[in-house]
């Protein structure tokens, strides 16, 4: 099974992903846009973080095709996994779409969240480019159907937790 998480950076997907490890049946691997961007050299990571000239150097659409991929493979090989991308651009939905489109076990939540919240928590956190939630909420919820819509501004994650359960348990 995949449940893959979608929305903004800051909106709340990690959280959410650690309590579903904790709760669900099963083991779930965790796996984030971020687990191939941290693999990245200390001064590409820090570029990203601060929209310096090394994130141009990067084929993005390499990455996401690949990190679909990587969730797909794990799919396919009996794997539950919690995906975390947010997907806000066309070339990322088409990547999406093509790896994952027909994986019968894919669950998809939408995590949205008012764009105050998100600058307030933006600035509470070291590891994020200011600005990245604001630019992603402007087409965050254009490409994917969701299971599932929450909004992590009104709803504790605890509460998005059995949300997700509960819908997870009747397919």
């Amino acid at each position: 099974m995949i449940i893959y998480l979608n929305g903004t950076s800051s909106s709340g997907k990690t959280t959410v992903a650690k309590l579903i490890q904790e709760e669900l049946k099963g083991n779930f691997f965790y796996f984030s846009i971020d687990t191939l961007l941290y693999a990245l050299p200390e001064k590409t990571l820090k570029s990203i973080e601060t929209g310096g000239d090394l994130v141009k150097e990067l084929d993005w659409e390499g990455i996401f095709s690949s990190y679909f991929q990587c969730l797909k493979s794990l799919s396919e090989n009996s794997q539950n996994v919690i995906g975390d991308c947010p997907i806000y651009l066309e070339k990322q939905f088409e990547s999406f779409a093509n790896s994952l489109e027909l994986i019968d076990n894919l669950f998809i939540v939408g995590i949205d969240c008012p764009i105050d919240v998100l600058k307030s928590r933006e600035l509470e956190r070291e590891d994020r480019a200011i600005g990245l939630a604001e630019k992603q909420s402007e087409s965050i919820h254009n490409f994917l159907h969701y299971n599932i819509k929450v909004d992590s501004s009104k709803q504790s994650p605890k509460e998005i937790l059995m949300m997700i359960k509960n819908a997870v348990s009747v397919r």
